[in-house]
Formats: structure tokens, C-alpha cells, sequence
């Protein structure tokens, strides 16, 4: 792991000294999900940090990216007022781009808080909803995801650590 994050210090280094914001901020969202569970508070500066290029500069997908991780790290942290309101800005600016591609991603969030906030059937509604999307696109990478939601929601405990 030392090796990727040298690679991403490099990376994101090269993309300060180049000025370009438009890779720097998607470059930031990356290095983000890399840390999310080995360092919280520096993937939430990245994310805020994307988040505030993101919204200058017009890039709505690194926008909503921004938000759905920043969701992510709320629930993590057990913070799910504010996970809530970052997957609803997430969820906005997935469905005003009409990029689809995130939609798995954002409804197993979802899942995920609702389970967490104690209300199983409409995690479990989110669950089949990513579950649908998830085999149509064969967005096979996200089984993972599903599986520990599904044991989260349905064992009501710890789940698995996901990004």
C-alpha cells in the first residue's frame, strides 16, 4: 500500500504543479476512496477539497462523486443526518446529469444508512433496486458491496467495511 500512496502523493503533486483542476479534483476523489478507511480525516480533506474545485469549475460528475464518498464517510462515522444530506446532493446531481453509472454506487449508501438508521424495508428496497442495476449493467465489481450490505441489513450488525 506505502507504493500507491507514494504513487498518488506523485500524482497529485504533478496535477498541482500542472494546474489542471479538471484531473486534479477527479485525482483527489480517488485518493479519497483510498484512504477512507485507513485515514478518514484526509479522505475527507480530499473530498472537500474536489468538492470545492468541482463546484468552481463545473465538473458535476467529480461533484457528485464528492458528495456519495462524503456520504459514505458520514455513515462510517455514524453521522447520518449529514450522510443523508450528501447522498441527496449526490443523488441531485446524478439525476439532473442523467449519469447513471453512479446510481448502484449511491443506492447501496443509501441501503447502508437506512439499515443502519433501523429502517429495513427501504434498505432492503434500496438493496434490490442496486441489486436490478447492478446485473443489467454487469457492474460485476459491486458484489462485494452488495453482499456486506445484505448482511448488514439483514444481521443488523457491523456489516463489512466498504468504499
Amino acid at each position: 500500500m506505502e507504493e500507491a500512496e507514494r504513487l498518488f502523493e506523485e500524482s497529485i503533486a504533478y496535477l498541482r504543479r500542472a494546474g489542471r483542476r479538471d484531473h486534479l479534483a477527479p485525482g483527489l476523489v480517488d485518493r479519497a476512496r483510498s484512504q477512507m478507511l485507513r485515514d478518514p480525516d484526509r479522505a475527507r480533506s480530499d473530498l472537500e477539497e474536489a468538492l470545492r474545485i468541482a463546484t468552481q469549475g463545473g465538473f458535476r460528475l467529480v461533484e457528485a462523486d464528492a458528495h456519495l464518498n462524503l456520504g459514505r464517510l458520514a455513515i462510517d462515522a455514524g453521522c447520518f443526518d449529514e450522510a443523508e444530506r450528501s447522498l441527496q446532493e449526490a443523488r441531485a446531481l446524478l439525476e439532473d446529469t442523467g449519469f447513471a453509472l453512479r446510481k448502484p454506487a449511491l443506492l447501496l449508501a443509501e441501503a447502508r444508512l437506512h439499515a443502519l438508521r433501523g429502517d429495513r424495508h427501504t434498505a432492503e428496497l434500496a438493496l434490490r433496486a442496486a441489486q436490478q442495476l447492478v446485473e443489467a449493467w454487469s457492474m460485476l465489481g459491486l458484489r462485494a458491496e452488495i453482499d456486506c450490505t445484505a448482511l448488514l441489513i439483514h444481521a443488523r450488525g457491523g456489516g463489512c467495511a466498504t468504499q
